[in-house]
């Protein structure tokens, strides 16, 4: 019990740290799951049943163009009255884009390298605390619809009784295709023992019109020392409910982590992502851009991308701003975002291929995409890309 308090005083410390160095998106998910943890793990933690958990997961992240820093913190409370707690801290540092070599600047248009640190800890009723620091640089390749990273790094490992040094690997190639997106992910991994494993696993997901997220997750291990499955996979759902609110089902199966000794299992869950500042209690009525008159200067559009969207200073007290694209040859432009609570709004075409709106921007990471005459929803190629869970990939514009 003490490494555990330890465990989630040091999570706690760090995330409000975390917070107190930007202004970071924060999700929160309530819920409830059930899993059964492999059999001679099971047996050996004295609980041979599936088990019952209400789930708490907070998420915090913030990101600029060239930095990102996260955080997440997942509670789970048994019901034969034990507790589980995982914490992950990371950040990451990115270059410039520079320009992609001929030698492949069919498929890419530009790359950037990274360095990404990494925490992550556990504590839980029956088992020591664990600790897993892992850096690692890459590079990734990237055009508006795929992107391939590959990065090598090294890992520190206390799996609750002795610490490990790891040496790890990765490949991960991405592509978008109308409403679909397909990922592929390779992690090889030589253990301290000498042993050389390599993890495959392929996601495909699919964005619904209506608003919701389909997932199908499966997964092959392959090597030396294997424990447990070789196999694992999964499926995921979510819907937008009301007032912002996500309803979100999960189900399959997950390997044993080596690096960390945790078992591995089969789970379903349920969960409720509630927005940030609560749930409103007005409907999700399409928000209107207010009348108001003609600015004196507008937000510089920048032209050199085929699609891009800017946010002009602040109007009033309330965060009014000018939101501009720039998308040429598109009949049909709308924004969806944070602030309009993921809802499609209009755009109003102006001449010589900008669209144009006013809305409260409030300042900070605001999150948006843009779809593209009814149907094709894209990331503005001026903005960073991140990995969202109900959206897919989003645009993160930072707004002063």
């Amino acid at each position: 019990m003490r490494g555990g308090a330890v465990a989630l005083a040091a999570f706690v410390f760090s995330l409000a740290a975390a917070t107190a160095r930007g202004q970071p998106t924060r999700t929160r998910d309530v819920g409830f799951a059930v899993v059964r943890y492999d059999k001679n793990v099971a047996q050996r933690a004295g609980a041979d049943r599936a088990l019952g958990a209400i789930t708490l997961n907070e998420a915090l992240f913030a990101q600029t163009a060239r930095s990102l820093s996260y955080a997440n913190g997942l509670l789970s409370m048994f019901d034969d009255g034990r507790f589980s707690l995982q914490g992950t801290l990371a950040g990451a540092r990115y270059s410039a884009p520079i320009a992609a070599p001929t030698l492949v600047n069919r498929a890419f248009n530009d790359y950037q390298g990274d360095f990404t640190l990494s925490a992550a800890t556990t504590a839980q009723d029956g088992f020591m605390p664990t600790l897993h620091l892992a850096l690692d640089g890459g590079v990734t390749l990237a055009s508006q619809r795929r992107a391939l990273r590959s990065a090598i790094g090294m890992a520190r490992t206390f799996d609750g009784a002795r610490w490990r040094t790891t040496v790890l690997g990765s490949a991960r190639f991405w592509m978008e295709q109308g409403r679909a997106r397909y990922a592929f992910n390779a992690t090889p991994v030589q253990l301290q023992g000498g042993d050389i494993l390599s993890d495959f696993e392929g996601t495909w997901s699919w964005e619904g019109t209506g608003g919701g997220r389909y997932e199908l997750i499966g997964g092959l291990r392959t090597g030396e020392g294997i424990i447990g499955k070789s196999t694992w996979g999964g499926f995921s759902a979510s819907w937008p409910i009301f007032a912002g609110a996500y309803l979100a089902f999960s189900a399959g199966s997950y390997p044993v982590d080596l690096l960390q000794s945790l078992p591995g299992g089969r789970y379903a869950a349920l969960s409720v992502r509630i927005p940030p500042k609560g749930l409103s209690r007005r409907s999700r009525a399409l928000p209107r851009s207010p009348v108001v008159p003609p600015p004196p200067t507008h937000p510089e559009l920048p032209t050199q991308y085929p699609i891009a969207v800017v946010v002009g200073e602040a109007y009033d007290s309330l965060y009014l701003r000018e939101v501009r694209v720039w998308a040429p040859g598109n009949p049909v432009v709308e924004l969806l975002a944070d602030f309009t609570d993921w809802v499609p709004v209009p755009l109003v075409r102006q001449a010589g291929g900008d669209w144009l709106g006013y809305y409260r921007v409030p300042p900070g990471a605001r999150r948006l995409n843009l779809r593209l005459n009814g149907r094709e929803v894209v990331v503005p190629m001026n903005l960073s890309e991140i990995d969202d869970e109900f959206t897919g990939k989003v645009g993160v514009l930072i707004v002063k």
